[in-house]
């Protein structure tokens, strides 16, 4: 019975491991397409509607579910499943939207069963993690796939342009009661060496980014230990690697091999969500917040590997001071990106079971996010969002860190006054990178601090590698020619001409000089020339 799996993706470079692991472990013949939220609704019907299979499988996640629901009424004479996160959990209603069956949790197996049964005309209705309606919605319990049956499939269709998903394990150790991760049971681990060679045909194969799927990568300690191991062994100089890491149970073995590695091989993307002792406790999740903080400035301070902090607004018992203590505190660990999150109300967890409980109102479409609850306002969430607006910008992009460095002793009210500022000027989208930093500079003039001109310079030179358009007014040629001369006086690595020709001179504080040549980019602040 002919097959076609269709994944809609949020972005190019984001494939969809899932139809490529129902391909792989089925006996039946199935053809795999994969689209993007931005394609257009018309393409992707006349495609599942032109093609000549039978029956269409459709994965589906939270940002893609309000596309695959306006699409399902419009697919005509196919047989329709839904496998994914978003209808493996209160998913009764999906069956109003014209499909026959739902594939709850893991689905290599029960979908190649099902397709068995649907060729040969067997009964359905005892595949682990079927739903169907039988008069009413009938579904059966999900059970565990045994690992060491599943075939990898990350070789089809491949791009050495998009990220490479890994799996060495499935399943969470943990319970928060925000994530549909804590709903899976038992962590089960894939047979280490096919990992291993997984991972060496895809590096062979000349693919650059990887990340690793697991829930909690260093969960245990010895698989995590020889798997970087191997990454290390055998990793090409253009590869990165990317783990979720649990950091209060990350072991000192693990951070010294890391640590003998080369920089930026290696990121680590580590949830903090709050440093609230009770909101950590009424969200079941049990971290050492003082000895998680601790590592995460140990491993910062070595700057090996790059780190991706987490946190989520809107959680229990954290209004709007106690947000602005988790941020300031997280914050000031000086990670390479800190994502700002606001909690999402995911169909099947427990907090969104206790929505009444502590007054919840949230978007009932996804991504379900919070608008309120009794300890943030709407204004005290606009007030989070318009901090997240400036994080994004002026720290996660990298653009201008010693900068932001010097302005931020207090970052979450700095981010939130800036934030405020700019949006009673600008819009957010329509920008160019050099507008970030006049407008940033117009903000603090009445600060009267020549210092974050010189810093904003430096920083805009230090970013680009070939000579930027200037956003400031430039010193004079006669002055530039005369400073460039005492310089090439005491260093000697350039010639006069080489600086005439590849120089930038520009003079705040201290003489800023930033030399572009083509194989090469050096920059030098010195008091006097």
């Amino acid at each position: 019975m002919k097959t076609l799996l269709i994944g809609i993706n949020s972005k190019y470079i984001h494939p969809n491991l899932a139809i490529r692991l129902l391909k792989q472990n089925s006996s039946h013949d199935i053809f795999i397409k994969e689209f993007t939220i931005k394609d257009k609704l018309e393409t992707i019907l006349d495609f599942i509607n032109g093609h000549s299979a039978k029956v269409i499988g459709i994965s589906v996640y939270i940002w893609n579910v309000e596309i695959v629901k306006i699409m399902l009424p419009l697919i005509k004479d196919k047989i329709i499943i839904l496998g994914g996160p978003e209808v493996s959990y209160d998913s009764d209603h999906y069956f109003d939207y014209n499909i026959d069956f739902i594939i709850k949790g893991e689905g290599e197996n029960s979908f190649n069963a099902l397709l068995t049964a649907l060729e040969k005309d067997l009964s359905y209705k005892n595949i682990s993690g079927l739903s169907f309606k039988d008069k009413k919605v009938c579904s059966n319990p999900i059970e565990a796939i045994d690992l060491e049956t599943i075939e990898f499939a990350n070789s089809m269709n491949f791009d050495k342009c998009q990220i490479q998903y890994i799996e060495a394990s499935r399943g969470c150790p943990f319970r928060c009661s925000y994530c549909l991760a804590s709903l899976e049971k038992p962590v089960r681990y894939f047979e280490i060496n096919k990992v291993k060679n997984n991972i060496k045909y895809l590096i062979n194969k000349g693919a650059k980014t990887f990340k690793f799927l697991d829930r909690t990568f260093n969960f245990n300690v010895e698989n995590s230990l020889e798997i970087i191991k191997f990454i290390i062994d055998n990793h090409h100089s253009n590869n990165v690697f990317q783990f979720e890491i649990t950091g209060d149970i990350l072991s000192d073995k693990l951070v010294n091999l890391i640590h003998t590695a080369p920089r930026g091989l290696f990121r680590f993307e580590i949830g903090i969500q709050s440093t609230n002792i009770l909101t950590n406790f009424s969200i079941k999740r049990y971290q050492n917040t003082m000895k998680l903080l601790t590592i995460i400035k140990n491993i910062n301070e070595k700057a090996i590997i790059d780190l991706h902090l987490d946190l989520i607004a809107g959680l229990p018992h954290e209004n709007l001071d106690s947000f602005r203590k988790t941020f300031n505190e997280v914050f000031k660990l000086k990670a390479k990106e800190l994502q700002l999150g606001f909690l999402k109300m995911l169909p099947g967890t427990k907090i969104r079971k206790e929505a009444i409980k502590y007054k919840y109102k949230y978007s009932k479409k996804a991504p379900y996010e919070i608008i309120e609850n009794q300890f943030l306002s709407q204004d005290d969430i606009k007030k989070i969002k318009t901090v997240e607006e400036v994080l994004e910008r002026y720290w996660n992009k990298g653009f201008m860190n010693k900068t932001m460095e010097y302005l931020l002793n207090d970052p979450f009210d700095f981010f939130l006054d800036f934030g405020n500022y700019y949006e009673s000027r600008y819009t957010w989208f329509d920008y160019q990178l050099n507008d970030l930093y006049v407008r940033l500079l117009d903000y603090t003039k009445d600060l009267n601090d020549p210092m974050i001109k010189e810093l904003l310079i430096y920083d805009y030179l230090n970013y680009h590698k070939q000579k930027p358009k200037k956003w400031w007014e430039p010193l004079e040629k006669k002055e530039k020619n005369e400073i460039l001369r005492k310089f090439s006086k005491i260093n000697t690595d350039y010639n006069i001409d080489e600086l005439y020709k590849y120089a930038i001179v520009e003079k705040v504080v201290n003489y800023i000089i930033c030399v572009y040549k083509p194989e090469s980019k050096k920059l030098y602040i010195v008091e006097d020339v």
